[in-house]
This record gives C-alpha cells, sequence and structure tokens, in this order.
C-alpha cells in the first residue's frame, strides 16, 4: 500500500476533481469545499496546510466511501498513481 502521508496539495486537488469526480464548491477560510453527486453531504479539506496530511486525506476516504481494507488499499492506490 502506498504511502498516504505528505500528499502534495496540488496532487490531491487533481486526484479529488479528476479520478473521484468530485467539484471544487467553494472557499472557506483556509478550507475548500468539495461534493459530489451520490454523497449526501459536501466536505472540507484544509488549503492552507501543505502537504496535506494523512488525517485529512483519511478524512476525504471516509467521505467518499472507501471504508473497507480493500477499498482503502484501491484508494490510496489511486493517490499515488498520480
Amino acid at each position: 500500500m502506498a504511502n498516504p502521508n505528505n500528499v502534495p496539495l496540488k496532487k490531491f486537488r487533481k486526484f479529488l476533481i479528476r479520478i473521484e469526480g468530485c467539484s471544487h464548491i467553494r472557499d472557506s477560510g483556509g478550507h475548500e469545499i468539495y461534493a459530489r453527486n451520490d454523497l449526501a453531504r459536501s466536505f472540507p479539506i484544509q488549503s492552507h496546510i501543505d502537504p496535506v496530511p494523512r488525517f485529512i486525506v483519511d478524512n476525504a476516504r471516509r467521505w467518499l466511501g472507501y471504508v473497507s481494507t480493500e477499498k482503502k488499499k484501491e484508494y490510496y492506490r489511486k493517490i499515488s498513481k498520480l
């Protein structure tokens, strides 16, 4: 499994928009808000910290529905391929 620590912010944005199909809704006080049609709610990521810390990457993973062990590995592989 790829190490999701210290993912560059530019790479993480690219992952959310191009790979996961999320759309950037707005910026709010050092956070960027993303949404996707199949999600019940939008979710934030911190935009004032680069590289993105692991807990932010994991929060987005849970919001996007990658909760099982296999899905978790798939999520980290997708990020590492960018």
